[in-house]
This record gives C-alpha cells, structure tokens and sequence, in this order.
C-alpha cells in the first residue's frame, strides 16, 4: 500500500539553512533509537557520506519504554532540572537535527483514543523546543513488528496492518508540528522495512520467513531492529535529513557484509531518494514557488544549491528565470543541488542553465516543458530525460533520453554521448538556416526520429543531415515528409530528397499558351506546311515548343535549379 500525503502546510519561500560546522544531531527516543548505537552509526555513515563533515556530533537520550509525554515533562522542567531539559532548554547547546521517536505502537493508536492524543500534543511541543534550539525536527517513523503485534491483535494482526498505521499517525504528527515557514521531517524508517518486505512478496517469497532479509531485520523477539535493521534506520535517517543518497557510501558495522550493506543502502535509496514528493515530507524537496536561494550566495544567476543539505527543487507551474545555475560554490565547498521538471511544469530559461558549474548540478526532466537558450555542464553534471519536452540549442555533456521528446533549436551541438531510447522521441526541422544534431561522441539511437523539412526547400533536390557523431548506432525509426528519403552516411543520418515532376496541368498549360501565340502571329494554323510539323519534332520532345538554345533562357532556369539544389544541401 502507498500512503498519500495530506496537505501538511501551506508552502511559503523557505531557504535552507546554510551551516559552516559539521552537524550536531540530538536524537530522542526509547530502545528502538538505543538499540545497536544508532547514533553512533548515523555519525559514521554521515561523515563517509559528506566529504566535508568530520566530525558529526551525535547524542541519544533513548531511555528504554519512553513516550514522548515523559520526554516533555523531562524537558519542560514538570520533572524538574534533568538530562534532557539540560541538552533541549537550558544547556545552551544549539542542534541541526533533533530526531524524535514515538513508542512503538502509539502512532498507530486512532485519534481520540487517550494515548495518542497526549502523544500529538507532546510532538508538537517538543519541535517547539527544537526549533528554539536552532534545529528541524524530525520524526523518526518506527516499523511495525515482524508478525504484528500480539497484545492488538485486532488493531495490528500483522506487519502491512501495523505498517499502514503506523505511517499514517507519524504523517499526522508532521501536520500538526509543521508550519508554513518550517516543514517538519519525517524518516520515513518503517517505510524502507515495508520496502523489503515488497520486494519479497514480488518474487512469491514469504517475508517473515527464516533468513530472509525483511526477518533479518529484527532481533529475535519480533520487534526491535537488528544491526542490520539499525544501519537500514541510519540509511534512511540520512537521506531524509540531508536530501543525499546513501549508495555507495563507504561505511557499514562489522555485524554486516559488503553485500547486506549495498543491499539495505538501495532499499533506503529507494524509499526515500526516488519517492521525494509522494508521501512523505522533506524540508529539502521544495516546489520552484517556494524554494529561495541560500542567502549567502549571489543574487543572480538563480542558484538551486547546498553544501551540508542538498535542494531537489520540482517545476509544476510556469515559471521564467534570466538564468539558473544548479550546484554552485560555497566559499570554497562544493554545492550540490538538483532540479526536477514534472509533469504540469513550464520552465523557460532565458539564458544558460548550468550544472554544476561550482560542485555538483543534477537535472531530471520527468514531464512538462523545458526551455532554455543553453544547457551546460561545466563542473559534475547529470542529465536524463524520461518524459516531457526540451528545446534548446545546445547541450554541454553527456546525457541520456529515455522518453519525452527533444525538439533541438537549430543547428544543435552536444558535448558528450547521447542516447535516444525506445520510447523517446527526437524532432528535427530543417530550414534554410540547417538545423540537425551534432554529437561529440557516441549517439545511439533506438527511439522516434520525425523530421520536418522547410517546404520550400522541396521545391528543388537536397539533402540535410540530421544527426552526425562521432560513433552513430542508428536502430530506430525515422519520419518525414513525402518523398524524403533517409540513410546512414559513415556517421551521420542523412535525409535527402529530389525536386517533385513538372506537374501535367503546367504543361498543358504552357501548351495552350504556345497555342495562343501561334494564333497571334497573324498565320492560319491550316496553311502552315508539313514540313514545319517535321522541324518542330525536330528536337525530339514532342511538345510542340523550339528547342531550348543552349546561351539562352534555357540555361538560365538549369543555373536556378544548380543553386536550389545547393542550397538544400546541407
């Protein structure tokens, strides 16, 4: 089952923060947070993950059995001076992240039952709290029990049910916490034990089964998290704070294998890197309407970047920008940010649009209408295409199409390899000022080629190429109007065509026209001799007309058509 989030805020312009020192992480909780030194874990994972963190601060204060109504009467100062009024009020000490975890079954209690309504009130306090200390708030989503939860049977017979709840009182809890200027986060850790237990159920497997990976998640008791289920929760807490990936990060615990840890970083990618706008809320995934800049950088060029988060900003209206660069430099640290065109989404760029021209830029056109005068990739850039349109004149990188079309503006070069997938498309048109793609490196071409060709430019013979690389695999198919014909050249496909027959009615016009001029000269028609019949034949075209003389108008017209024919060519 896939949750659908509810509208949790009103979206205003929010930046994201910009922060100079590692991160200072505080996380609350109970034995689901305690367990395997999670924050251990988060911290080491965090510093192999982000090339300028080095020192990532993490504390837990995860006493065993607690709810959140006691982690406030501890901090509020109801039970008096304690660790954790120490560490959230009083102590001075500011925090990026304050992570907060529920005990394990209340979220999923429905509302007006006594425990989760003092449970909502208390999270939404506590990240009043946080935000006094300088932090975002998230929620930490715990997983529902391995076969359910036997004390409610009725409620939690099995882990989807128990999942399904859980989810949803947690996404309640970020709506009733959030605030249009500061959106709440929740990680979503549950979620990522659901994904393991899909990907079972697809391949006919039974997930709580022995030596499964959805049951090597737990410990024995059916409830807490394993070392394997904790690295999966620092995974996912990760991702969810910071906007990165955690595949390929370079840390796992000794308990796991290089072939676990790989496995449990794609589950985490999976669940909260690929679904950032489905249900769950992110601070770092942001509509273009409500995202800012980080102060600290230049007005203009428009800049989707951060150095300790990383921006995902998503077009789904229409929207003109002079210019937008996308992974920008931080006063000597690399930026990263990405840019999403979703379906609905217009973007016109009126200038260039950069990747990476400072760090690290990622665009990704699932939808909608992208414009832009350039694309260019001056530093690490990232490029593909699943759907929608792009129209631009020119492409600085590498990339891949695998949907949507791409309409070239002109002559278009692209530095680096293209592929046109099966299911995308490529729309030429070729005028009197060319037109076609021209690829510096390998251009494989499986998708949809239509061609339009300027129809004066059919008037006479001609050829035009279309694509040309420097290594061309050409697989798809390829359309255009009547009587153009296409073919691979070495590296290039041409399209080429010939000027169309002299049309019957012209001629017979042109013979009637004749007519008429014989009828002026003042010579009946039925005096004229035999022997001039012969000498009109003379010539053998049967037309009737004196041959053409070879310095006169005749010549003329052939130079006309030598240059239309040149000039089609291109």
């Amino acid at each position: 089952m896939r949750l659908r989030l509810p509208l949790l805020f009103v979206a205003l312009s929010v930046a994201l923060p910009a922060r100079a020192d590692d991160p200072d992480i505080l996380l609350i909780g109970n034995s689901y947070t305690a367990g395997n030194d999670l924050a251990g874990m988060l911290a080491w994972l965090s510093e192999a993950g982000v090339e300028h963190w080095t020192d990532v601060a993490t504390t837990a204060h995860a006493p065993g059995g607690r709810q959140l109504w006691q982690h406030l009467a501890d901090a509020d100062g109801s039970n008096g001076d304690t660790a954790l009024r120490d560490l959230l009020v009083t102590g001075g000490q500011t925090w990026t992240w304050v992570t907060i975890q529920e005990q394990s079954q209340i979220p999923g209690f429905p509302p007006g039952q006594a425990d989760y309504d003092t449970s909502i009130a208390a999270a939404v306090t506590l990240d009043d709290l946080a935000e006094a200390a300088g932090a975002q708030t998230v929620l930490f989503m715990t997983w529902g029990r391995r076969l359910g939860d036997s004390t409610n049977p009725e409620m939690y017979p099995d882990f989807p049910t128990m999942q399904d709840r859980l989810a949803e009182g947690y996404l309640a809890y970020a709506a009733a916490a959030a605030t249009p200027a500061r959106p709440v986060t929740v990680a979503p850790v549950g979620e990522a034990f659901r994904t393991v237990w899909d990907d079972l159920q697809a391949l006919g497997e039974d997930p709580t089964g022995d030596g499964t990976l959805f049951s090597d998640l737990y410990t024995g008791d059916g409830s807490h998290a394993s070392p394997a289920g904790t690295y999966l929760a620092a995974c996912v807490l990760f991702a969810s704070m910071t906007g990165r990936s955690p595949l390929g990060v370079p840390w796992g615990p000794d308990a796991l294998d290089e072939a676990t840890t790989a496995a449990l970083q794609e589950v985490a990618h999976r669940t909260v890197v690929e679904r950032p706008f489905e249900d769950i809320p992110y601070a770092w995934a942001r509509d273009l309407a409500d995202y800012a800049p980080p102060p600290e950088l230049p007005a203009s060029p428009f800049a989707i970047s951060g150095t300790d988060v990383v921006p995902l900003v998503r077009v789904t209206a229409a929207h003109l920008l002079d210019a937008a660069d996308v992974g920008v430099d931080h006063a000597g640290v690399d930026g990263e940010g990405r840019l999403l065109i979703a379906e609905g989404g217009e973007l016109t760029v009126e200038g260039a649009l950069r990747l990476g021209p400072g760090g690290r830029g990622e665009l990704v056109i699932e939808g909608g209408l992208l414009e832009a005068a350039t694309i260019e990739g001056p530093g690490e850039a990232s490029m593909t295409m699943t759907g929608g349109e792009l129209a631009t004149a020119t492409v600085g990188l590498a990339w891949r199409q695998d949907g949507g079309r791409f309409v070239p503006q002109g002559p278009t070069p692209t530095s680096g390899a293209w592929t046109l997938g099966p299911e995308a498309g490529l729309e030429l048109s070729i005028t009197g000022d060319g037109g076609g793609l021209i690829v510096d490196g390998e251009a494989q071409v499986q998708g949809a080629v239509v061609v339009d060709v300027e129809p004066g430019l059919l008037e006479a013979d001609g050829s035009a190429t279309l694509i040309q690389a420097t290594t061309l695999t050409h697989e798809g198919a390829v359309e255009g109007p009547a009587g153009v014909s296409f073919e691979v050249v070495g590296q290039s496909l041409v399209a080429s065509w010939e000027a169309p027959p002299a049309d019957d009615d012209d001629q017979a016009q042109d013979d009637d026209d004749s007519a008429t001029a014989d009828d002026d000269d003042g010579v009946d028609d039925d005096d004229s001799s035999p022997q001039d019949d012969d000498d009109s034949d003379a010539d053998g075209s049967g037309c009737g007309c004196a041959a053409a003389d070879p310095g006169g108008p005749g010549l003329s017209w052939l130079a006309l058509l030598a240059v239309a024919s040149l000039r089609g060519r291109r």
